[in-house]
Parts: C-alpha cells; structure tokens; sequence
C-alpha cells in the first residue's frame, strides 16, 4: 500500500463517509498523483457472503498540489494495474473487470487485460512487468486533453473519477481479507511516461526523461466475509495492535549498531490527522523498560501512522528522515511487530560523509556492465536537492575522472541524497532502473560507495 499510508475511512452513513474523504485527502501528502479505489457512490464495503456476489467500486486519481487551491490541478492519463490481493489466506477469490470512465477513455486507453497477476488464482487488471507495454495488457487510462474541472475539488487539489471497478467472488476463503488495490506501473523503459498530471498549474509527469513527479498507491478497499465484521471499514471486527522497540543512535549513523542501548520511558503516539504533530486527542504509550512499546486495542482494516515524540535534545534517526515514522496496516485480529524506532542526541559531535561511484557506457543497452562497456570520462552528475529532475544552479554537481569515478565530499549527515546523471547530446541513463536516480541516507561520518550509472547511445 501506500509509501504514504493513510487510515481507511469508517462510518454507516454515506453522508458521514463523504465528509470523513475529503477530510483524509485535504491531508494526503502534497505534490502527488495518488491512486485510490472506493466504494461506489461512497457507500458501505458490504461483507462477503458467497458465490457470484459482486462488489462495485471505483477508482480515482488525486493530484495534490500545495499552493492552498485545487483549482490548478488536473489530471491527463496513467498506465498501471488493479490486483486483488489476499492477505493472511484471503476471504474470498474472484474476477476483476474494469469500465474507464468519459474523459479518461480517450485515444490509446485500455481497461488492460484480466489475468492473474499475483498468483493467487483470480483474475487481476493489467500487467505489472516492468517491460509491459498496453499491447501486452497494461491498464491505461487517458484524457484526450488534460482534465482541470470537474470530481470533488479539494483545498489543495482535485480528485477525480476514472473507471468503474466490479469483483465477481468465484470462491470464499477462510483467510483475514482481500484487498482490491491499484498499483502504479514503474516502466523498464526510460522514455515511458507512466503518469501525466498538473499540480500547482505545473506539468508532472512519472517516468520520461523529465520524470518530476510521485506517483503512488492510495486506499484500498478490503474486503472480508460474513460474520467477520463487514460493513464499515470493510473488515475484521477483532483489534489488533502495533509494536516495536526504540534505541538510543548514539553514532547518529541511523543503524541500531552493538554500541547502541534500549531508550526506556520514551514516547510515541499515533499520529491519527496525519499533521505530524502529536494532539491532544491521539493516542499514545512509553517505551517500558527495556525500550519496548505496544499500541494495543486498534480498531482493525485501518492504516496507522506511528511516531517518536522525542524529548529535549533528541531527534529521529530511523525511519531515516524525511519519512521518520512508519504507517502500518493492521488487519482484524494482526499483532504487527518490528516497528523500531532510533533516536539520537542532537549535541553530539557529527562529521560529514561522502558518496561516489562510477559512470559506465552501456553500449549494448542492456542496463548491465557487461565486459564490452566502458568507463565514462567526463561524465557530469549532481545532488538533486529539491527532488524536481532538473538540474538547477545551486545544486551541488561533480564530473567522472578519467577512469569514470566521481565523488561527491562534505556531505552533511543525516540527510538523504539523490544523486541523478546529467547525460550529455546522444546518450540517456539505463542504470540504474526502473529510476533513474540513487536515494542515498549519509549518516554521520559515512562514506557510501558503489552507487554506479550506465549510460547508453541514443
């Protein structure tokens, strides 16, 4: 799911759902395109109860922006994929049929093909191989123009309505649940746009040379059987409960090394508004005595976004910044464990770090260095500061030397970098893939190797 998780929507009325939608999209993570699928019409998730029920639902796009107004945001296409998807067994198996919706069954758009895709022996949407193309089952859907009116206008952007989903139940399970969920594809193809859409007036788009925007899953909806819980948030009716444990980062290197020692007594809370504040209202626990905490009684088939209240003098390590916290899904009856925490002290003595690699030509444009490749002379690289795929002026660049090595020094700690090529005339980056970048955490003092990029001819 989500890579920015959020908690499912609840509620009986369908007036009550509206409101509690558009309040989860107001606070979705700004300057995205996230895919979600729903309920038709907002309605209740009904539980499953045999044999040729079909459940109606739908899928939306939301671009969000940040400038306070959707009325500059839109959406033209994606490529991608819908999977139902079984989660500890499964309730029930079943085919999935997609019908786009006007505007977005424009030129070139295909519902994709029915196949399983995951191996659970149902049918799914589309193709999820990198190197699939609409011809070989890819779900695209497509405006003709790009779409700047019309679905649910919200403060900071716009959702809208793409194609209308339906699961037919071909079998009942006796696992927890089936989720049915949209999933973004990532193209092998370097020149594929996986996504096109407008945030802020501005032109994203996923993948393509330009590739300047975040693409992602949503919401899913779950689906569970009869006398399992049903209705509501679509699920299981036993609670669960998150865990995991904290440790003091006392090298600040965002890994919990053998030095490193359990934090007793430090809090954490559910951060249920997603505001990264910790409210009065949320819910919240101690780290007890060997730096172990438990969230118990969570209501289930609700995502949780857990976070470190960290004391005077102390800051978050791991998750390694800039998404210091973990959204967890708990299922009806799941006890998730393994949900760490780092924490280290503020004043301690940091040292910068660097990385470096190599630039090889892939004149095969296979992605591989192969034996027949060589070494780039020359070859300009930069630290893309603001993540926008474009090389700006105050951002840090370097060049290969003559054996293709480069190296980017005094690099301060705790701070993720992305590293892009700068390909000259005639030549795009094959490796790595399918981005086209490395995210790399430098923690203090650390000096990260190996992080390569293959060149080919145009």
């Amino acid at each position: 799911m989500l890579y920015s998780a959020r908690r499912r929507l609840v509620g009986a009325a369908a007036a009550s759902k509206a409101s509690q939608m558009l309040e989860t999209l107001e606070n979705r993570q700004m300057l995205a395109l996230t895919m979600d699928v729903r309920m038709a019409g907002g309605g209740s998730v009904p539980a499953l109860t045999g044999v040729g029920q079909t459940i109606n639902m739908e899928v939306w796009g939301t671009s969000t922006g940040s400038n306070g107004t959707g009325s500059d945001d839109g959406f033209q296409s994606l490529l991608g994929s819908i999977l139902s998807s079984d989660v500890s067994g499964g309730a029930a198996r079943g085919n999935l049929s997609v019908s786009l919706v006007s505007p977005f069954n424009g030129s070139g758009s295909t519902p994709g093909a029915q196949k399983d895709l995951d191996g659970d022996g149902d049918l799914d949407c589309g193709n999820t191989d990198p190197a699939a193309n609409t011809a070989s089952g890819l779900f695209m859907a497509r405006s003709n123009t790009m779409v700047m009116s019309g679905g649910t206008l919200l403060g900071n952007g716009r959702s809208l309505k793409i194609a209308n989903l339906s699961f037919t139940v071909t079998q009942l399970l006796s696992g927890s649940s089936t989720q049915i969920r949209f999933v973004p594809h990532i193209s092998s193809n370097q020149f594929a746009v996986n996504a096109a859409w407008t945030e802020d007036g501005a032109l994203r788009r996923d993948g393509s040379i330009t590739d300047n925007g975040v693409y992602q899953s949503g919401n899913a909806v779950v689906l569970t059987r009869a006398g399992g819980g049903g209705g509501g948030g679509g699920g299981g009716s036993t609670p669960g409960s998150i865990s995991g444990s904290v440790f003091k980062d006392n090298n600040a290197n965002g890994t919990w090394d053998a030095g490193d020692s359990s934090f007793p007594g430090f809090q954490l809370y559910i951060d249920s508004n997603l505001n990264g504040m910790k409210d009065p209202s949320e819910p919240t626990t101690f780290a007890n005595g060997s730096g172990n905490y438990t969230f118990s009684n969570l209501a289930p088939n609700v995502t949780y976004r857990v976070r470190a209240f960290p004391p005077a003098g102390w800051g978050t390590s791991f998750p390694k910044p800039p998404s210091a916290w973990h959204d967890v899904f708990v299922g009806s009856g799941q006890n998730i464990t393994g949900q760490h925490f780092g924490e280290r002290p503020l004043n301690v003595t940091t040292s910068p770090g660097s990385i470096s690699g190599t630039v090889f030509k892939d004149l095969n444009s296979n992605g591989t260095w192969d034996a027949g490749d060589t070494r780039f002379a020359g070859f300009q690289l930069y630290i893309d500061s603001n993540f926008n795929g474009v090389k700006d002026s105050n951002e840090p660049t370097t060049f290969a030397d003559g054996n293709g090595n480069y190296f980017f020094g005094s690099l301060a700690p705790n701070v993720t970098y992305r590293v892009r090529a700068l390909p000259p005339s005639g030549w795009g980056t094959s490796f790595p893939s399918p981005n086209r970048w490395h995210d790399v955490f430098i923690g203090s003092g650390q000096n990260v190797t190996g992080k390569i990029f293959g060149e080919r001819p145009l």
